[in-house]
């Protein structure tokens, strides 16, 4: 919460921090469906662009490249699903009835950034733990997790 304001207070256009967790591709608690390439601002960690990593070939905007003088393209990153939010992002997730997922709803406000001036920042753990149970093999891992004590710091 604390990120998320302070956020908010650098960029009154702020609407959301996503929470990601640095993890290693290959983890048995990164899902196969969780693999994705992050692009942030290392400044600011504002949202640049969020990409599926499973396709083969990567796509940027020249644009993207002449607007950012510094850009980080992480790996590395888990996307959580915790997501900090102002109080106006879940209605306008439920307006647009199309958009089936956080993923797609995170797409389509930092393409469209520019017309609607609003911006998502990242918040990255390193030391704490954070996992999203989406199938049976990120259960098993997180389930061994827990009785290994390994989420208790």
């Amino acid at each position: 919460m604390e990120t998320h304001q302070a956020n908010k207070e650098k960029d009154k256009d702020a609407i959301m921090t996503c929470i990601f967790k640095k993890v290693m591709p290959g983890h048995p608690t990164r899902g196969l469906e969780d693999d994705v390439v992050v692009t942030l601002n290392p400044d600011t960690n504002r949202l640049l662009r969020f990409r599926n990593a499973n396709s083969k070939r990567f796509d940027y905007d020249l644009e993207l490249f002449n607007s950012h003088d510094v850009m980080d393209f992480r790996y590395d990153l888990m996307n959580t699903y915790i997501m900090i939010c102002e109080a106006h992002v879940p209605a306008r997730f439920t307006d647009h009835f199309d958009i089936q997922d956080m993923d797609s709803f995170i797409k389509g406000i930092i393409v469209d950034e520019e017309m609607c001036n609003e911006s998502i920042y990242i918040h990255i753990l390193e030391h704490s733990y954070a996992a999203r149970v989406s199938n049976l093999r990120t259960y098993a891992s997180v389930s061994h997790d827990i009785i290994n004590r390994w989420t208790y710091q």
